[in-house]
Formats: structure tokens, sequence, C-alpha cells
């Protein structure tokens, strides 16, 4: 069975069948039992004036008297942004969620709950992502532990949010999580230990652990994630429920683009049903799409990236054409597409052999983490944003004047996902470099963007103001 530490850093031990722990995981369990006792744990600083970790000493107890109040606070701001759209039911006395908790507590999470899934899979886009008719909601009301992490992530994004460091709120929301989690991984029934929402709950725990750079937690996250799904029965087990194995693979990309690994979660990509995508015909609705585009005018013909950049190309016309037309594509799609996407990019590491198809490959993954935003959220991925910045200076200068629109296409995407422009002074140079002095405004600028790839309802707006941070640098 699986055991966990305690404590918001908490690490998977297996043990054998007479209950022992495995000689290789001793120091791991002495490790973690020192925590605490000589240092401040918790989460780790984003910069000087971003979160910081709270001491594990924390009174819980005087936690739990300030979090009506935060709570509270947090509705109303909720409330004051708009979005009654997203209003929990009306007779809140009727609802009973995994926890006890008032009338108002009900509403934040519920609301809350509901605001991550529509910023995250917006509602005029996406079809089939209501969080009322997904057991993704339904757990709210089951799994103690999924409820806890819900209001951690809420907290935790508020905070980041208002460049503070997590408050003890926030901090007893993760405290609560990891006991109610430990409990269930405790359980002598497979259906709760290796349950879906179980396995969920620690997907959202490695995800916020990448969002607020705490890499330790992160790591510990992913290999429970691991030998859950290998006590699970592998990953097999778990494709039946499209949107979990889908997750999985999810928080695995940003796991991924945070370390450098190559992904431990699937192993194999998932490849796109061939009617999704044919070179040899293109569907009236793409109208705005330049058919006459050819990566070979840019200088990419590597025949390993042109596929993947083709059909990626392809799908973001599809939900721009679907918007234009006040459809909706379907959210499984989504989620399949990004998938087969991530894992053929994730695979092609180190087989490209030029700078400019390599610096392709990222600036494509770096495009895939556009299309999953986190309300308030602008997560840092380290590894990624420095190998993207190592290929495109290996670019050669020549290519990089000759190419100058996709030059622009690659620094927008990277300040959108990756960069500051404020600390990349290459970015700035690059960004000289490609408009040489030309007047230019976002309006051409946009449609250069959309030549190549885009996603205007989703990309526009942060777009837009990465142009305006590079052009007036």
């Amino acid at each position: 069975m699986v055991s966990t530490q305690l404590e918001a850093g908490f690490a998977f031990v297996s043990m054998s069948g007479s209950g022992r722990t495995q000689p290789i995981d001793r120091k791991t369990i002495r490790s973690h039992c020192m925590r605490g006792r000589n240092r401040r744990i918790g989460v780790s600083r984003r910069s000087t004036t971003c979160p910081t970790s709270s001491s594990s000493s924390i009174n819980v107890s005087s936690a739990h008297q300030v979090t009506e109040e935060q709570d509270e606070d947090l509705f109303m701001k909720i409330r004051s942004k708009g979005l009654t759209s997203c209003c929990a039911p009306s007779n809140l006395a009727h609802v009973k969620l995994a926890l006890d908790m008032d009338d108002a507590t009900k509403a934040l999470v519920i609301d809350s709950f509901r605001y991550f899934n529509e910023a995250m899979y917006p509602t005029e886009l996406f079809k089939d992502a209501d969080v009322d008719q997904n057991e993704w909601g339904h757990w709210l009301f089951h799994d103690p532990a999924y409820l806890q992490c819900a209001f951690f992530m809420a907290f935790t994004t508020r905070d980041i949010t208002e460049n503070r460091q997590i408050t003890p709120t926030t901090y007893s929301h993760l405290r609560e999580t990891i006991i109610h989690l430990n409990r269930r991984l405790s359980s002598s029934e497979n259906d709760v230990a290796l349950g879906n929402s179980t396995i969920a709950t620690v997907i959202i725990l490695t995800m916020f652990s990448c969002i607020i750079n705490d890499h330790e937690a992160a790591k510990a996250h992913i290999a429970g994630l691991q030998q859950m799904v290998r006590l699970r029965g592998g990953l097999q087990t778990i494709a039946c429920n499209k949107k979990l194995y889908l997750k999985l693979g999810r928080v695995d990309l940003i796991y991924a683009l945070n370390t450098g690994s190559q992904g431990f979660l699937c192993t194999y990509p998932l490849y796109c049903n061939p009617t999704f995508y044919n070179n040899n015909s293109r569907p009236k609705s793409l109208g705005t799409l330049n058919a006459r585009f050819h990566l070979s005018e840019y200088g990419v013909s590597n025949p390993q990236i042109v596929p993947i950049f083709l059909e990626m190309r392809h799908y973001a016309s599809l939900i721009n054409a679907a918007h234009t037309t006040r459809q909706r594509r379907s959210t499984d799609e989504y989620h399949t597409s990004v998938c087969s996407f991530q894992y053929r990019l994730l695979q092609l590491n180190g087989y490209l052999g030029d700078a400019l198809s390599e610096c392709l490959r990222l600036t494509l993954l770096a495009f895939l983490l556009t299309t999953f935003q986190n309300p308030g959220i602008r997560a840092k991925y380290p590894y990624l944003a420095d190998c993207l910045r190592e290929s495109f200076l290996a670019v050669p200068v020549v290519e990089r004047h000759r190419f100058k629109e996709l030059m622009r296409w690659i620094l927008i995407v990277g300040a959108v996902s990756v960069f500051d422009v404020e600390e990349g002074g290459w970015m700035v140079q690059g960004w000289r470099d490609s408009v040489d002095g030309e007047h230019i405004t976002w309006e051409v600028v946009r449609t250069g963007l959309k030549d190549i790839m885009w996603i205007g309802p989703l990309q526009d707006k942060l777009g837009r103001m990465a142009f305006e941070k590079l052009n007036g640098c």
C-alpha cells in the first residue's frame, strides 16, 4: 500500500507485504522526519516579493480563526468581478459538500471552482465543460481531500495575484488537504486509495507546486502519481476516463517544462484521428487560413517537426473558425489534441539537427502552454525559458534577419508564455532586429501571427500586451 507524510511536502513510500519499508526509501523517510527541526518549510519564493513559506509550527486553530473572515473577503471579490453567472445554488442550506461548512463558505468553494473551470475552458469556445455536469464538480460533494484542495487552489491564486506571502489560511487548507489525502491513501479499499478523485487531488497539488516553483514538492507529487498509476494497473486502467487520463498528460507537460524531464506518466504519443487533419482538404469555414503558407518559406523543412506544426496550425484555425461562427469545439477533442501534440514534441528533444527547427519545437511547446490559462496566475517554466532563449540566440543571425515574421511570432509566443520582457534584453534586441526600424502596428503583427499560428480569442489580449511591451522598449 501507499503511505504519505502528514506535511505539505509529503513523499510516497512503498511497503512490503509485512508492512516494512524498503531500504532505498529509508533515507527519504529520515529526511522528511527532520523537516521543520532546524529550518522553515513550505512553498519556495518566486522572487523577493512573491509568496514564501510559512513556518511548519503554524497554529492551525488560530489559522482557522481568520479563515471565515478571509473566505468572505475572497467571496466578495469573486462576486464583484461580475461572475454572477457562476453563482452557487440559491438554496445552499440543502447543499451538502464533503465537509460541513456554512452557506457563505459553500458559495465560495462552488463559485471559485466554477470560475477556474470556465477560465480554463471558456464556454464560448468549448462545450461539455460545465462543472455541474462532470465528476470533477461532483467530487466536491464526496471527497474531503478534493474539497480542501479546491480551497487551497483558490487561496493560493489569491496570494499570488496579490503578490504576498502564502497566508496562514492558505497554508491551513494545504495541511488539511494532505491530512485528508493521507487518510484516503491509507485506506484498505483501492476504490478510495487509488480512486479517480484521489488521483485528481494529487494532479492539482502537482500543478500548483509547479506554479509556485516548489520543485521538491512537485517531484514528490509526480512520483506519487507514477506509483498510483502503477498500483492501479497501468495507464490503460485510467484511459477509460478520458478527462482524468488527459489531465495526467497535462500535468506531465507542466512538470516536464519546469524541470526538463521527458514525461513520466505517458511514454508514447497520442495520435489524432486521421479525419482530424488532412493535408489535401480544408474546410470552407477556414477562409482566413493562408493556404499558401509553407514552413519552407521560413527555412524549416525538417520532416519530423513540419507535420506536427501543420496539425497544430490546423487545429488553431478550427478554434478560430468555430469562434467566428459562434460554434464550440469539444473539450475532449481539445485535451486529446493538446496531448497528442505535446508528447510528439517532447519526444523530438535532441533529434532535430538545426537550431531553427529546435527553436520552433520549443516555441510550439510554449504555444501549448498558452492554451490552458489559470485565472490570475502567470506560471513560470524555468527550464523551457532557458532552452527557448538559448535556441533563439543559436539561430544564425542571417536566418533571423531573413525570416523576420517568424522571429516576431517566436518572440510574441515566448513573451506570452514564459518570458518577462523587462528581464530579457535579448528579446528587445531580437524584436528591434525583426522590425528593422519600421513603424509597425499591432494589427500588422497580428495578421502575421495568424498567418503562422494564433488562437485569437485565447491569445489576443496577452499577445497585444506583449507586443506593446516589446515595441515600447
